[in-house]
């Protein structure tokens, strides 16, 4: 913002109070609001990296008596850190098949790394490279699913519950997000009870903005992980969901992803895609978004509206059958 001029005599001529939002809330965010006049929807930075670090946002839990999965915080601020980190993972391979290693700070997916072999020199030099000052060692639990439950706290300190979705992963990297009857009752009433206790600790504390804490269900129970404190990828398809609802009633059940395609204008897609596309009347359709780029990367996102799974299945191999795939 090295001259928000332009932008500020635009937003002065519409005669109203600006809000700024953002993607995460820091301390450029917060400069960046106070530049544009803007009331900021956010939090204090040491606030937002308290709930967004892996290793902060566990010692939360642990405080509100939320199980969590074992293991430990490991700094690495010294090359003697490498000694102590093997170690760590020695020790818990004395109990489990593998281990998993995550940055404190990592997002979909990156600065994640499985290891059943306490050689990981390897692992250590690729986290120093990505800067990540410290890691979490724990136990590689065998997965049942991945829950991502998002909320909103707004700037009267009040708490909305966004909804909860199944995360969709290439391997250990987020790939996109599942909305249907997917889980039990039992699992999301202990999700949300869980996810409510922290959403009011993160309200006491001045949190103002979107959440969402990522969960495994496992054998040994279900735990949160990480806390994406700051608007989530599928933030965007809550907010898509909820206003196509509003011009063909309930949708039962929505999948996201990203796609690769052949480079082509919105027009061509729009064409290749007519059987399938959403018109602003019916269900069992896909709605492209998030285009910029389409023309000269082929890329873009999708949601896929449906009734039931079934029809979930059918439009992206409808999709598959265009030379549309999940990224």
């Amino acid at each position: 913002m090295e001259n928000p001029k332009p932008l500020l005599d635009a937003i002065r001529e519409t005669g109203k109070k600006p809000v700024f939002v953002p993607f995460y809330s820091s301390s450029q965010e917060k400069v960046c609001a106070e530049l544009l006049e803007a009331e900021l929807f956010g939090s204090e930075p040491n606030v937002c990296s308290r709930y967004f670090s892996k290793n902060t946002f566990k010692e939360e839990c642990v405080k509100l008596d939320i199980p969590t999965v074992e293991g430990v915080s490991q700094s690495l601020d010294s090359p003697s850190d490498l000694e102590s980190l093997e170690s760590l993972v020695s020790s818990l391979l004395s109990h489990y098949d593998s281990v998993i290693i995550r940055g404190e700070h990592g997002s979909a997916g990156s600065s994640v790394y499985k290891t059943d072999s306490p050689d990981i020199i390897h692992i250590y030099e690729e986290i120093k490279e990505s800067k990540q000052s410290k890691v979490l060692v724990e136990p590689m639990l065998k997965v049942i699913a991945s829950p991502n439950d998002q909320w909103a706290i707004d700037r009267s300190g009040d708490i909305h519950h966004l909804g909860m979705s199944a995360q969709l992963f290439e391997g250990l990297k987020h790939a996109g997000n599942l909305k249907g009857q997917y889980f039990s009752g039992r699992t999301y009433r202990t999700i949300q009870k869980m996810s409510r206790t922290i959403a009011k600790k993160m309200a006491g504390d001045g949190y103002v903005g979107v959440f969402g804490i990522d969960y495994i269900i496992t054998q040994e129970g279900i735990f949160p992980i990480e806390n994406n404190a700051r608007i989530n990828g599928s933030t965007f398809t809550f907010g898509i969901v909820d206003a196509i609802e509003e011009k063909i009633g309930k949708v039962p059940c929505w999948k996201f992803f990203k796609v690769h395609s052949e480079a082509r204008s919105f027009e061509e897609l729009k064409g290749t895609m007519r059987d399938l596309l959403y018109d602003g009347t019916k269900i069992n359709v896909v709605f492209p978004y998030d285009c910029d780029t389409l023309s000269e990367t082929g890329t873009f996102a999708v949601v896929l509206l449906a009734e039931d799974m079934y029809h979930i299945e059918y439009l992206e191999e409808g999709l598959k059958s265009m030379g549309i795939r999940r990224v």
